[in-house]
């Protein structure tokens, strides 16, 4: 079994509370004869509507809330709020692609051993790497505005974030590890100094 088997479907995107990740297997079969080349076709078209199927279903159900937050007023706000996630984002994800492509391995993803479990964690050289959504975070750099509705509960909210990030960073460098925070748009922005940046870390 090859990894062209699998279709993985996250957990995020089920709808039963703690129904674990789906692994679907595709069987591989057919006349005998057919070359390697229409086999990969018929395969690739069967992992393609098996996927659309399972995305349909998945779309024709209604967003369930958990009551923790406002409902928004305005469709930027849902938008944010319906793709925020704890771990693999896509500027995580955009980030680690740029990491691979330049040689850079061996890191440890939301690494428990350490206070704030890093995004990225570089162990041996004690190298912490957050990758912060801007929203979120209130990134200092683009200054994202404020959901107009309900001012005090996002100002609250944003506040708290902000202050546990900066008790993660106080405890990792208590603990002797560098800290380094990248803002999601500063991958939109230059990846490449990014990337730079990590790797004269690592150089020193």
């Amino acid at each position: 079994m090859t990894k062209e088997d699998l279709i993985f479907i996250p957990r995020r995107l089920l709808n039963k509370p703690g129904q674990q990740a789906v692994v679907v297997i595709l069987k591989h079969g057919g006349p005998a004869g057919r070359g390697k080349q229409q086999n990969g076709m018929m395969k690739q078209r069967r992992s393609t509507n098996l996927m659309n199927k399972v995305m349909a279903s998945i779309e024709d159900k209604p967003y369930l809330r958990d009551g923790r937050a406002p409902l928004p007023t305005n469709a930027f706000t849902s938008k944010v709020m319906r793709g925020n996630k704890a771990k693999d984002t896509m500027p995580e994800l955009l980030l680690r692609q740029a990491l691979y492509a330049e040689g850079l391995r061996g890191y440890r993803l939301n690494l428990r051993s350490v206070p704030g479990r890093p995004d990225i964690a570089f162990r041996k050289k004690k190298i912490a790497i957050f990758v912060h959504g801007c929203f979120w975070h209130r990134c200092p750099l683009c200054g994202p505005k404020l959901p107009k509705s309900n001012v005090s509960f996002w100002s609250q909210k944003f506040e708290r974030n902000q202050q546990r990030d900066r008790e993660k960073t106080e405890q990792l460098v208590e603990m002797g590890w560098q800290v380094l925070t990248i803002w999601e748009c500063q991958l939109k922005i230059n990846m490449k100094d990014v990337v730079r940046t990590i790797k004269d870390l690592l150089l020193k």
